[in-house]
């Protein structure tokens, strides 16, 4: 993984769950950037597909301004860095959506949401989280913490985070390259917050 862009919240793809941003929010998304996909399949009723996480391609400034400004620090998502395409990636995340229950009901794993993200992954075993991750090279999460982020990746098939703070912008994003909303992270020591943030 190239260390020289750990902090960037730019990524291929953004997961918005519809659950949590609600109908009016989710289709003005859909309308910003219109290659996305749900990840409720035919395993889920019709009628859940307005709570459905969708999964979208994040190569649009419009997309980009959009989640940020409302979204972030509101637990909507996840952003996610791939090489597989929108499809192949739909199909992979869909093989987590169900957890198995003693009463066979159908338990929605809701690995989207940054506040669940956070708490499980650390607890995978090397071969969990091998098959968690895939073609995944890195999410994005919301931090705990306001005004964090926290990005996660497998190294040597052992977890790996960097914790780095994002800076709201009032400026509109002209372009999708301009990182207005990131200051990138300090070469200094980290504090003993962030050395801790995980158990290894």
């Amino acid at each position: 993984m190239d260390n020289s862009n750990k902090s960037s919240l730019f990524t291929s793809f953004l997961i918005i769950d519809g659950a949590r941003c609600g109908d009016e929010l989710l289709n003005e998304a859909m309308k910003l950037q219109e290659k996305n996909v749900s990840l409720f399949d035919h395993r889920f009723d019709e009628s859940l597909k307005p709570l459905s996480p969708y999964l979208f391609s994040f190569h649009s400034a419009e997309l980009y301004e959009f989640y940020f400004r409302k979204g972030w620090n509101q637990s909507w998502g996840i952003l996610i860095e791939s090489s597989a395409s929108l499809n192949e990636l739909a199909q992979h995340l869909r093989k987590f959506l169900i957890s198995p229950s003693k009463e066979r009901e159908k338990i929605v794993f809701r690995f989207y949401d940054p506040r669940v993200l956070r708490t499980f992954i650390p607890l995978y075993n090397k071969t969990q989280l091998r098959e968690f991750f895939g073609t995944m090279k890195y999410f994005v999460a919301e931090d705990e913490e306001k005004g964090f982020a926290l990005r996660l990746w497998l190294e040597n098939f052992e977890l790996k985070k960097e914790r780095f703070k994002v800076i709201p912008s009032d400026t509109p994003i002209p372009e999708i390259e301009k990182k207005s909303f990131v200051k990138e992270k300090s070469e200094s020591t980290p504090s003993s917050s962030e050395k801790n943030l995980w158990i290894d």
